[in-house]
């Protein structure tokens, strides 16, 4: 902006554009929006109707700022991890076009059009190499006579990681990674609550036997809470807004919660082996307001509890008791023992077949001991078992080697940077 002659102000063609275009875009909003209130009055499609302007709206939020869409990404996983079904149903199918159609929209849009080097180090190049081999593998699910649409659907979810791209891109800032982190946090917290409710509408009423606990919840990713329950307490720890402190312990209680909804006896034992590592990083300062905040979250979570579960909680805890208990017997428990036979079955199909892999989705049978019974089934209860005998072992490395790289990278750099949110 200048001065003029009369000594007032005046704008340049390059900040009224900005203006203008706002302008024009909500002036025509509001246009289309009284439009369609006028047609949903006059027919019975009152609901389409609205849909138009508000997906229009949103439209122009995420071109004018991709941020947005990102963070519209991250919550529409709550509807994801809280849906029970297990077919694809119309919101999950468009769901699934929204992620897999924006993302790749914005990888042609990112490499063709603005020419982003998306291939930075070898971590991206590793990363990039196996999604472009990794759709050779539905030859294999072919040969082997397995369900094309399955492997799809299982390959699709996998291209989630390729948010990586973007996300780094737009999210550069400390303010943006807040807002991002936010968001995150947010989405897991409503997930988890919603795993509580689905016990509290479940179980409470119809529960007959304890083991029913077991059955309260439909898809739940112990990932996920292991991993915000860590963050929630390390960012607490580094936290001097003590407002903030208490909304992260009592996020983190929530967190926590939903991974002990899940029953998963290795990722409690990880959560806590995690913690524990965790205090060779804290001065004695901070491992005495780690132990305060490991208190006001038990006091949360037991609160918590006793809502959900009522006059279920002694069962829940007792089961939960016994749960956590066996971990004790070790190789010994008829749980574990399971696993590793199910392990050793997939590790002989792994050598089988392990340049190529059997395809994503590919059975396998193996006796259960559990139930006394033979079992067929695709599901592998161990990621770094499932990546080389679906995909095959070269596959299975270049998908492995980022992860290792940039946890190589964050503990090499943890030492040397001195801001601590970093």
């Amino acid at each position: 902006m200048f001065a003029n002659a009369n000594g007032g102000l005046s704008t340049t063609k390059s900040e009224t554009e900005p203006f203008a275009s706002k302008y024009l875009f909500f002036a025509a909003a509001f246009v289309l929006l009284f439009a369609s209130l006028v047609a949903a009055a006059l027919t019975r499609y009152w609901q389409a109707s609205l849909i138009i302007p508000l997906a229009a709206l949103f439209v122009w939020l995420i071109v004018k700022n991709p941020r947005f869409w990102i963070y519209s990404i991250i919550l529409a996983n709550i509807y994801y991890f809280l849906d029970r079904s297990e077919e694809v149903e119309t919101a999950e199918a468009i769901l699934a076009v929204y992620y897999f159609g924006s993302l790749f929209a914005w990888l042609f849009y990112a490499v063709i059009v603005k020419k982003i080097r998306l291939i930075k180090n070898p971590a991206d190049l590793s990363l990039v190499v196996f999604f472009v081999f990794v759709f050779a593998n539905a030859a294999i699910a072919y040969l082997n006579d397995e369900d094309l649409f399955f492997w799809a659907r299982q390959t699709a979810w996998l291209s989630i990681i390729l948010f990586y791209f973007p996300i780094r891109e737009y999210f550069k800032e400390k303010k943006h990674i807040v807002a991002l982190l936010t968001t995150t946090a947010v989405a897991v917290a409503l997930i988890a609550l919603g795993h509580f409710y689905m016990y509290y509408s479940a179980i409470s009423s119809n529960l007959i036997y304890a083991y029913q606990l077991m059955r309260g919840a439909g898809k739940i990713n112990q990932t996920l809470f292991t991993a915000a329950s860590i963050f929630g307490f390390a960012y607490a720890l580094y936290n001097r807004d003590k407002l903030k402190i208490l909304i992260l312990v009592i996020y983190t209680a929530i967190v926590i919660g939903g991974l002990i909804t899940s029953f998963s006896r290795t990722f409690w034992v990880l959560l806590v082996f995690q913690l524990v590592v965790s205090a060779f990083y804290l001065s004695k300062r901070q491992i005495a307001k780690a132990a305060l905040y490991v208190l006001i979250a038990t006091a949360s979570l037991s609160a918590l509890g006793y809502f959900v579960f009522k006059d279920n909680a002694k069962i829940f805890l007792g089961v939960a008791e016994r749960r956590f208990v066996s971990v004790k017997k070790g190789s010994k428990d008829i749980s574990a023992q399971t696993r590793f036979d199910e392990w050793e079955k997939v590790w002989s199909k792994i050598k089988e077949n392990p340049l190529g892999g059997n395809g994503m989705g590919k059975k396998f049978i193996f006796w259960n001991i559990l139930t006394q019974k033979t079992r067929r089934t695709h599901i592998i209860h161990n990621g770094y078992l499932r990546m080389p005998y679906a995909y095959g072992l070269p596959l299975a490395l270049l998908a492995f080697f980022p992860m290792f790289y940039y946890a190589f990278l964050g503990e090499l750099y943890a030492r040397k940077i001195k801001n601590e949110f970093y």
